[in-house]
């Protein structure tokens, strides 16, 4: 462990992962010390190792005093400085497991998708020169792997748009040892999106298609934030992300607040000794203030009834 400023120009990676359910802990040892882990984080560390060199890498759970709520209230309002000035985003989405290594070798395989890549755009569903996956040549396991990957929690999770959202670099997505560029999974999902009329091999389901389109908000939301172009107010943004999910129910609104448009009044700030209802309350009248319509509250609402 180091205590660095974000005033230094040391490179360091910030790791972006779902904690998932507490299972089996696990222990990291520090000098005279030792902190619990869960699972996923464990597994992370022990992939993204690298014995050859030394790597700063920024992790919550590790780097913030999560039994403190001044600390935790602090650290969280640098959350995006925090992620914005990493060297690189990693996205971890977990072990291998339902063919990953396979769907992320056809992310990698640019041949597959070479209209896409020559087109240069970054900001569009429908592309005028779309290859259905049917046609690309995919073969049916080949195309499970792939919708495989938008099914991890990794995307279900609250805190990965922003982490995601404001990185400068392109950000890796990391599943056990493989792992490919975002900018051509962004590709080949706004591709899947762009085909959900003619999928293949029945795999088109409800779950699915809602979890695709979940994606496809990370995608663009992240490429509005890369153009200075995301005006979308903290009422709006909490309706765009009523079906993701947080451990700590008070994220469902402090992981929008780095990713809001400002408005004409105060931001909220992150206080983590203020109850989850206390939360919602002062969240609703600060969106009732800044937009002046009542329909707001009611998207608060939803996302509190889903959160607690």
């Amino acid at each position: 462990m180091a205590n660095l400023s974000l005033d230094n120009e040391i490179a360091y990676d910030a790791l972006s992962y779902a904690w998932d359910p507490p299972k089996d802990s696990k222990r990291v040892f520090f000098p005279n010390s030792y902190l619990l882990i869960r699972e996923n984080l464990h597994w992370a560390l022990v992939h993204l190792r690298d014995p050859t060199y030394p790597r700063y890498l920024w992790i919550n759970a590790l780097c913030i005093n999560q039994s403190d709520n001044d600390e935790e209230s602090a650290q969280i309002q640098r959350m995006r400085s925090i992620y914005a000035r990493a060297s690189r985003i990693v996205i971890w989405l977990g072990l291998p497991m339902s063919n990953s290594d396979l769907g992320i070798d056809v992310v990698n395989n640019k041949d597959l998708f070479r209209p896409l890549y020559d087109t240069g755009e970054e900001n569009v569903f429908n592309f005028g020169n779309r290859i259905e996956i049917h046609n690309m040549g995919l073969t049916q396991r080949e195309s499970i792997a792939l919708f495989k990957l938008v099914e991890r929690s990794w995307w279900t999770r609250i805190w990965s748009l922003q982490e995601v959202a404001v990185s400068k670099q392109d950000p890796i997505i990391t599943c056990g040892n493989k792992s490919a560029p975002w900018g051509a999974f962004a590709t080949i999902t706004k591709q899947a999106a762009e085909a959900e009329a003619s999928l293949p091999f029945g795999l088109w389901q409800g779950a699915t298609i809602q979890k695709l389109r979940n994606t496809c908000d990370f995608i663009l939301i992240r490429e509005q934030m890369q153009k200075n172009a995301l005006t979308m107010s903290l009422g709006a943004l909490l309706k765009r992300t009523v079906d993701l999910n947080s451990t700590d129910p008070r994220d469902k609104i402090y992981a929008l607040l780095g990713l809001a448009h400002a408005g004409h009044l105060d931001p909220l700030l992150p206080d983590y000794s203020k109850s989850p209802k206390h939360v919602f309350i002062e969240t609703m009248r600060h969106v009732l203030l800044d937009e002046r319509r009542l329909d707001s509250l009611s998207n608060l609402e939803e996302t509190q009834g889903k959160a607690i």
